[in-house]
């Protein structure tokens, strides 16, 4: 299996596990990785399995392809939430991001 080596995708990582308020080690644990590796992965610094990608993304409660590409892959039920999303600038987004969050949280 060919590993990926992907910049972008390690900072994205990042970004969720801190918009989740998670530690490198937590995550890890979740993942089943060492946290040295998941330093080296947000850093761009190692390349990773397809299998890695799957159980972060799995950790993170979020797409391999979101991962990777930065794009949401949504179901039909959810397209109207992108509608409404997509009113929105790209910086009025990334403000949205973490309130989006916090409702996931208040309602689980």
């Amino acid at each position: 299996m060919e590993n990926i080596l992907c910049i972008e995708a390690g900072q994205r990582i990042k970004g969720i596990r801190k918009l989740k308020k998670m530690t490198r080690e937590s995550l890890a644990g979740k993942a089943g990785i060492s946290s040295k590796f998941l330093y080296e992965i947000e850093q761009g610094q190692k390349k990773f399995s397809a299998e890695a990608l799957c159980r972060i993304a799995s950790a993170l409660g979020v797409s391999c392809d979101y991962i990777m590409t930065g794009k949401i892959v949504l179901c039909e039920y959810e397209e109207g939430v992108a509608e409404v999303i997509a009113l929105f600038d790209s910086e009025q987004q990334r403000k949205l991001i973490p309130i989006l969050v916090q409702l996931h949280e208040f309602i689980n």
